[in-house]
């Protein structure tokens, strides 16, 4: 039986196959709950939980929190200190767990492109809260919460979010997979760790599943889709980066094989769109 959440109001089904991961999810879901109210809205499941494709061995957990409004100098403190205490207390599932703190007006895509600002925490940060304009990015998560949101607590994700049309995710998605290759390119030692270079050659496989389709997939379905197609070379890459898990010291996949996959992503034309 899955875990129960032993705070009433808080929905963690969805994590409860897996205690460690639930009690850290359980931990930090209260405390901002607590820290937040009472201008917290909801919290969701987005990413590989929402797209039923999360593997505790090589996946990360992704909220999404929604607000009334931006948060407050002393909210954004308060909360920078719960996400570093979690990722010391919590090492295993602590580092794992990725947030996007966003206001309501921010679900839909105009807050991409007015550059709205918001709060965010990556994996692997040590739980280091940060403050930046949404990016294109931001249209797959809100594609994800519009079909796929999990509700943790508040609404129905389905009620707040604006979904995104088919042809402007192509577009934007694009321009991202664009702006992903220059940034790899001028800088490769962001590709330096095993997991990134993972992470960015199963992102490209999404990339190229929403130019072609118009609909976002997990990773892996996506990453299954592309080598029905791929040229052996590009294909050896992508499987090897879908057996990447997090216990592995290393992956047979190089920063410039890396950057090759996301070169043919950007310059596909399968799609028929541009």
């Amino acid at each position: 039986m899955p875990e129960q959440s032993s705070h009433p109001s808080l929905d963690l089904k969805a994590i409860g196959a897996h205690p460690e991961a639930h009690r850290a999810i359980e931990q930090l879901v209260t405390k901002i709950s607590r820290s937040l109210a009472p201008h917290l809205v909801g919290m969701y499941f987005d990413g590989s939980i929402a797209l039923g494709d999360f593997d505790p061995a090589r996946s990360d957990i992704d909220l999404v929190v929604i607000t009334d409004d931006r948060l407050s100098d002393s909210a954004t403190a308060e909360l920078g200190a719960l996400h570093e205490t979690l990722a010391r207390s919590s090492p295993t599932w602590g580092e794992e767990i990725e947030v996007f703190y966003v206001s309501e007006r921010d679900l839909d895509q105009h807050a991409v492109e007015n550059r709205s600002v918001h709060r965010y925490v990556e994996r692997g940060t040590g739980g280091l809260l940060r403050t930046r304009p949404l990016g294109l990015g931001w249209l797959v998560h809100l594609r994800i919460l519009s079909q796929h949101g999990i509700t943790i607590s508040g609404p129905d994700i389905r009620d707040l979010v604006v979904p995104v049309p088919d042809d402007a995710l192509r577009h934007f998605v694009r321009l991202g997979a664009t702006n992903r290759l220059h940034l790899y390119s001028n800088d490769p030692t962001l590709l330096a760790r095993p997991g990134a270079r993972a992470f960015a050659v199963l992102t490209a496989c999404r990339m190229l599943h929403t130019f072609r389709t118009g609909s976002v997939v997990s990773k892996m379905e996506a990453a299954r889709s592309a080598l029905q197609f791929m040229d052996p070379p590009l294909a050896n890459v992508i499987h090897a980066a879908m057996g990447w898990r997090k216990d592995h010291q290393d992956l047979a996949v190089t920063t410039e094989e890396t950057v090759a996959l996301l070169r043919f992503v950007r310059d596909d034309r399968a799609s028929g769109k541009s």
